[in-house]
């Protein structure tokens, strides 16, 4: 190889490793929102559970109310 010819691959070699840190960096942002999406999922998720356990209590002691109050035509 003449000295050129070194010199551009160096050259090609350096904005190889240049692109491909880029990549990566973008690819750890990606990551980085996606994880941040999942514990916003989980959050609402632990919400809507509560509303459930709630609502679930809820049933169970008016059923128990109205069994207590049943009326005289049944």
């Amino acid at each position: 190889m003449t000295s050129l010819q070194t010199n551009t691959f160096d050259f090609s070699a350096e904005k190889l490793v240049i692109i491909g840190e880029t990549i990566a960096k973008i690819g750890e942002g990606i990551t980085i929102i996606a994880e941040l999406l999942v514990l916003e999922e989980e959050k609402e998720n632990i919400k809507l559970q509560k509303q459930i356990d709630y609502l679930t209590a809820e049933n169970e002691r008016l059923k128990k109310e109205l069994a207590k109050k049943k009326p005289s035509w049944l």
